[in-house]
């Protein structure tokens, strides 16, 4: 009787392992209640990446849109919000340090935002965009503000949280 409760028990063992192990790898697949609601007519999604960096890496970066405050990125953050269609002015903000980046949001379209920041004084990085501060000659800090498309935006997400 003992071997056959403690093959039994091992059994059970296994089986309660497996199902825990089944659990797990299906939390981890996207689910079609993980899919983002439709866009409202009129309406395009934007999406902000801030990749993890130690510079600066302790302060949160104020993102607005058309001067309206979306929220803040930490280091390794994103966020997303859905906007009416039409020209848009993303400004990027930290302390008094300021760097606008405008484009065009379509009905129905995503558009894919990475910040970067670099300290003022070194050469900024490609593609960054300086805008001086209002009074001053030069820029006070360097910020760098891309677009890049969905698959290199998706890949980004996976590794980021999203901004609360």
């Amino acid at each position: 009787m003992g071997h056959a409760s403690a093959r039994l028990g091992r059994a059970l063992a296994a089986s309660l392992a497996l199902a825990l192990l089944g659990c797990a790898a299906e939390s981890e697949a996207p689910t079609e209640s993980a899919a983002p609601p439709p866009l409202p007519d009129g309406y395009g999604q934007v999406f902000v990446l801030r990749e993890p960096q130690e510079l600066y890496s302790a302060r949160d970066v104020t993102v607005s849109v058309n001067g309206a405050r979306l929220g803040t990125l930490a280091s390794g953050t994103y966020l997303s919000a859905s906007l009416p269609a039409g020209a848009k002015t993303l400004t990027a903000a930290l302390f008094l340090s300021r760097a606008s980046r405008s484009f065009v949001l379509e009905p129905g379209k995503a558009v894919y935002i990475t910040l970067g920041m670099e300290p003022a004084g070194l050469p900024p990085p490609s593609g960054a965009l300086l805008t001086p501060a209002p009074g001053t000659a030069g820029p006070q800090d360097l910020f760098a503000i891309d677009f890049v498309d969905a698959r290199t935006a998706t890949a980004a997400m996976a590794r980021l949280k999203r901004a609360q």
